[in-house]
């Protein structure tokens, strides 16, 4: 099923490709091409958290890696996630658990996620995810490796952070049988700064009114980039969108806007009338969360270490008050008239850090939204009450009569 659907997703990609080059084909084909590489037989295959744990230590090696909640939230965007999840009820998985962790017990049981032999993540974000990992990689009688982060920030914690990232590179050389090459991570390490200067310029990009890019592809593509952190494709993917973005604001080839939000954590991976709505309104989405440049640029000299101080920057990582810091200079920056946060049931991180950014928001005279919306059950999605709060809000948005939170 999820071979099937990565198989097509590399098939169309490149057929778009050869008719007509973009940023957009080649991210889609190497996405693809990247997650198929882990179902090859005789291929080592790492099992990691792309979305937190630093994928320029599994440059260094030749690897294929796979991270299962990235694969639920393809899987969910389908109608093939509603017998995953009823696998997992079956199997007496609770339905108040996230429903990407659902899935993946479902999709695992069904034998539709490939072998691993080690599987590597940390304690940032989500506690359900460490857990996940761990019972997974006991059912393949694999080896969990989980990097422990720190709440705070200090040249201990950095040290104590390292040493782990050390660990983790010895435990991929143990299970693959490669030598670890310093040289390697150095050189995953200048490339990771590479992209990081060109996803800059795409921020910088999108403080322009009307913005040249919004919407939930963007938000797809700040997490689903990041697997290829550290290698030459993470490079070439955010310089071509920069050149796009820059050539569409050149051009005026840009959509109608009136209003621009900013948003909170994640978004629902079916399909919803969410961004439709929004569409309506004239109203973009024009950065994320997920989207910001949080850490410091890499020192190559001392690579754990530069690896260890990204990890501890994670704005999720931390006190809540961490994820509002500098919102106020991001507000006018990108001329925000809004912000939402999702918070899906199953996410401490949404749904306890509610009251502290509805204030930060509406402190800076901003309407807020929360929107509690389960992220990959389409079952508990009910379009006419979520249509009824996201018209309220709008009318916040575009009315200015009060501030408010809905």
């Amino acid at each position: 099923m999820l071979k099937t659907m990565l198989t097509e997703m590399k098939k169309r990609s490149r057929e778009a490709l050869d008719k007509r080059w973009s940023p957009r084909s080649l991210w889609f084909s190497r996405w693809a091409e990247t997650m198929l590489r882990a179902f090859e037989p005789h291929t080592p295959t790492i099992f990691t958290t792309y979305y937190t744990f630093p994928m320029e230590i599994l440059a260094a090696f030749d690897v294929a890696h796979f991270d299962f909640e990235l694969a639920a939230s393809m899987l969910a965007s389908t109608e093939l996630v509603v017998p995953l999840l009823g696998r997992a009820d079956d199997l007496g998985y609770d339905t108040d658990l996230c429903s990407f962790h659902r899935a993946s017990v479902g999709a695992h049981n069904m034998d539709l996620y490939p072998r691993s032999p080690l599987f590597l993540t940390t304690t940032s974000y989500c506690n359900g995810k460490w857990k996940l990992n761990e019972a997974l990689s006991r059912s393949m009688n694999a080896e969990p490796y989980l990097v422990s982060i720190p709440q705070d920030i200090s040249s201990e914690s950095i040290r104590y952070v390292a040493s782990q990232l050390q660990g983790a590179a010895q435990k991929i050389s143990d299970v693959t049988d490669q030598s670890f090459d310093i040289d390697r991570l150095r050189e995953a390490i200048r490339s990771s700064n590479r992209a990081r200067t060109a996803l800059l310029r795409m921020l910088e990009s999108l403080k322009h009114r009307p913005a040249p890019w919004g919407g939930i592809q963007l938000m797809q593509y700040s997490i689903f980039t990041r697997m290829f952190a550290g290698t030459k494709t993470q490079e070439t993917i955010h310089k071509a969108f920069a050149d796009t973005l820059e050539e569409r604001i050149a051009t005026g080839d840009l959509r109608a806007e009136s209003k621009r939000l900013f948003w909170f954590a994640w978004v629902p991976t079916y399909q919803t009338n969410i961004f439709e709505t929004f569409a309506r309104h004239e109203t973009a989405v024009v950065h994320f969360e997920t989207l910001k440049v949080f850490w410091d640029e890499l020192d190559d000299e001392h690579p754990f270490e530069s690896l260890a101080l990204k990890c501890l920057q994670e704005p999720y990582q931390g006190p809540t008050e961490r994820r509002v810091a500098g919102l106020s200079a991001l507000f006018d920056d990108y001329s925000i008239d809004g912000a939402v946060l999702f918070a899906t049931p199953g996410c401490r991180h949404s749904n306890s850090a509610y009251s502290i950014i509805k204030d930060a928001v509406t402190d800076l005279g901003r309407p807020f939204l929360m929107l509690d919306v389960d992220i990959g059950d389409p079952g508990k999605y009910t379009p006419e009450q979520t249509g009824i709060r996201l018209e309220g809000f709008m009318e916040l948005v575009h009315g200015n009569e009060r501030i408010a939170m809905l």
